[in-house]
């Protein structure tokens, strides 16, 4: 579980840091990334219950081998996990991990990594979704007797194409109440 105390969210900029990582999280569904299990709050936290990772940060793993380095073979697989975590969170969520270090990937009981801590990521996700939703809230129509395009069926084919649309986006799933 991962707490993030409200007393040090000061600017609106670091409760979009948080909107952002639990957005990332929500959407997310890959195995080298941690997954978001539930998100809410309190009066002085905000809550990700995630995955369990029993196998500490990938910092502390090469900390207790010799040397402080990987095997080459096994830099390679750690390697070839991240990439492949980093273009899912690319080309799926239009997200970009912005604090890609050892200290930020867990290793998982069968040996594989996972990143965790996005609250510096950036994603268009989350902007487009916003203005996908402020479209579908602020249309005005006019609902004038014997206009055509302001009937009531005009209105109500707009309404269902803007919730399919925001449905196809995934706005409209929830991890949990936030």
């Amino acid at each position: 579980m991962k707490l993030v105390p409200k007393n040090l969210i000061k600017t609106e900029n670091s409760l979009s840091s948080i909107k952002t990582e639990r957005s990332i999280l929500a959407q997310s569904n890959h195995p080298f990334i941690v997954k978001l299990h539930y998100a809410f709050q309190n009066s002085k936290f905000f809550a990700f219950v995630m995955d369990y990772v029993p196998g500490g940060s990938l910092a502390n793993h090469m900390k207790s081998q010799p040397g402080g380095r990987l095997k080459e073979s096994v830099a390679r697989y750690y390697v070839a996990q991240v990439l492949l975590a980093l273009e899912n969170l690319h080309n799926s969520l239009k997200a970009v991990y912005r604090d890609l270090k050892p200290e930020n990937i867990l290793i998982d009981i069968d040996g594989n990594l996972k990143l965790s801590d996005f609250g510096l990521a950036k994603s268009r996700v989350i902007s487009w979704q916003e203005k996908l939703s402020d479209r579908l809230w602020n249309t005005r129509v006019s609902c004038t007797r014997n206009s055509e395009k302001g009937s009531l069926q005009q209105v109500s084919r707009l309404l269902e194409s803007r919730m399919s649309s925001l449905r196809t986006a995934g706005w409209t799933r929830s991890v949990s109440h936030a």
